[in-house]
């Protein structure tokens, strides 16, 4: 016979009030705080908000540390903050000792709140406490000279929020290094994707153990275009008079030919400067997709064109 399963509790949904033999009311649907955590334990991992205020940066003015605002998750509990909190003071931390700077979920008979504070320790280490009365976050770690650890995206110490359970990549990894010593490894697709992206290495799992390993390859085309638009081909060498000039695209090699002669009489190649991606220029000075170009022209080293004597010879000539 089919059966049905009412599972009650579905969250969130009204609850309906009704007064019970007593004369006090009585809800059919009873919610609790460990019923909201295991909901947020679905979505959101324990961590910082990274993206929240001043991601809790642990900071110092005037021999102060403090932690900045923003939120973290811990033990499945959000814990907002927002103003900064101070913490510590840089003389508080004695010679050969460190400061942890922690948030941490408190629930117990004692405390039921999130709190920020410091734990001092002469050890370099320090293993977060994560019970059920309390889950710590370790945001980073101050020693008696001043020096900071930041920990906010080590995810053994605290790490930042993800929108899911993190994947147990362990088995995958260990595949990989086997492959890799093996030398086990084959080019798999490999993809035209717009200039000017981040070129992207994809390695495949094996279908089945035992099995090949394949890595793909998403590689930007070319040069960025006029105005930012993709780039139309990669870098090519051209043979052409003075008169006709190829189009300036970024690595482009030119030929100055003599038709005349037939001869190469200059050998040129189109570079750019402060055009992304160049290092630190995009986007701190917005010039995308701005910058210069010119064509430069670059000599064959002497060595690479002049005659070698041979050591027999050389020896003649001093004879």
């Amino acid at each position: 016979m089919a059966k049905v399963t009412s599972i009650t509790r579905v969250y969130p949904m009204d609850s309906l009030m009704t007064i019970g033999e007593d004369g006090l009311p009585v809800y059919d649907r009873a919610y609790n705080a460990s019923d909201l955590a295991e909901v947020i334990g679905a979505f959101f991992s324990n961590g910082v908000f990274t993206a929240a205020g001043d991601a809790l940066s642990v900071t110092s003015e005037a021999g102060t540390w403090s932690v900045g605002t923003g939120g973290a998750v811990a033990g499945h509990r959000i814990i907002p903050v927002d103003s900064p909190a101070e913490v510590i003071d840089q003389d508080e931390i004695g010679t050969g000792q460190y400061a942890y700077i922690i948030v941490a979920l408190r629930n117990d008979t004692k405390y039921r709140d999130g709190a920020i504070y410091s734990v001092l320790t002469e050890s370099p280490t320090y293993s977060p406490v994560r019970n059920n009365s309390t889950w710590e976050l370790v945001l980073a770690r101050i020693d008696w000279r001043g020096g900071l650890s930041d920990y906010r995206l080590d995810n053994l110490m605290c790490g930042p929020v993800t929108p899911f359970a993190k994947i147990d990549t362990d088995q995958f990894m260990l595949e990989l290094h086997t492959a890799v010593s093996q030398f086990n490894l084959n080019v798999g697709e490999v993809r035209s994707i717009p200039s000017g992206s981040t070129p992207v290495v994809t390695v495949r799992k094996p279908e089945m153990a035992g099995g090949e390993v394949y890595i793909d390859f998403d590689i930007p085309r070319g040069a960025p275009g006029k105005d930012g638009a993709d780039g139309e081909s990669a870098p090519t060498m051209f043979i052409s008079p003075e008169s006709e000039e190829p189009p300036r695209v970024y690595g482009n090699a030119w030929l100055v030919d003599d038709k005349g002669t037939h001869t190469i009489t200059d050998i040129r190649c189109y570079e750019t400067e402060r055009v992304y991606p160049s290092d630190g220029l995009f986007p701190g000075d917005a010039l995308y997709p701005g910058g210069t170009g010119q064509w430069v022209s670059h000599k064959l080293a002497a060595s690479l064109i002049e005659p070698q004597e041979s050591e027999g010879s050389q020896t003649e000539q001093e004879a």
